[in-house]
C-alpha cells in the first residue's frame, strides 16, 4: 500500500494545476483561465480550473479537475473514495468538472477526459479493474484513500479522451 504526505500531494496536485495551466494558454482557441484551488466551493465541486475558450464563432467556458500520477504503470488510479473512515466520495466520482485533465508526468503526457461520459461509463464497467488503496498522513492521522486501477489504454478506447503531449 502506498503512503503520502499530505504536503507531498498538495505540491504535485499544484504542479498539475500550473502544467495545465500553461497548456490551455498555448492553445489558440483559449481566452483565459482562471484558477480555482483556493475558493473551497470549486474545490467542494471537485473544480480546479475554469477554461473560456472560442469554437468557430461560439465562447465557451469548461470546468476542468486536473490531476497528476508520477508513475509510469499504465493505469489511471480512478478515485472512489477520498477518506474511507468519513465515507467521503471521491474526486472522480464526485467531481462536478466537465473534463479531467489526468496528468502522467514521466511521459509528459496529458489525458483529456470528458468527465461526464467517464463517470457514467465507470459507473457500467467499474467491477471490471482492480481496487487500490492509499493513504494520507495529516496531522499524524491516516485517511485511506480507495480507487480503481484502470488501463489507460482501455479508458482511451472506450471513452472519449484526447491524448495530449506536452
Amino acid at each position: 500500500m502506498q503512503e503520502y504526505s499530505f504536503h507531498q500531494k498538495k505540491e504535485e496536485g499544484k504542479h498539475g494545476v500550473e502544467i495545465a495551466t500553461n497548456y490551455l494558454l498555448s492553445l489558440e482557441e483559449t481566452l483565459g483561465v482562471n484558477n480555482f484551488e483556493s475558493s473551497r466551493d470549486k474545490q467542494m465541486q471537485g473544480i480546479d480550473l475554469i477554461w473560456k475558450h472560442k469554437f468557430q464563432d461560439s465562447v465557451y467556458t469548461s470546468s476542468i479537475e486536473v490531476k497528476i500520477d508520477n508513475h509510469k504503470t499504465g493505469y489511471m488510479f480512478l478515485e472512489t473514495i477520498s477518506d474511507e473512515e468519513n465515507e467521503k466520495d471521491g474526486c472522480f466520482v464526485s467531481s462536478e468538472a466537465d473534463f479531467l485533465f489526468y496528468i502522467v508526468k514521466p511521459w509528459d503526457i496529458a489525458y483529456k477526459i470528458s468527465l461526464p461520459n467517464a463517470q457514467n461509463w465507470f459507473y457500467d464497467n467499474k467491477n471490471r479493474f482492480k481496487e487500490r488503496r492509499t493513504f494520507t498522513r495529516i496531522a499524524g492521522k491516516t485517511h485511506m484513500t480507495v480507487g480503481k486501477l484502470v488501463p489507460i489504454d482501455v479508458l482511451c478506447r472506450e471513452v472519449l479522451v484526447e491524448e495530449i503531449n506536452l
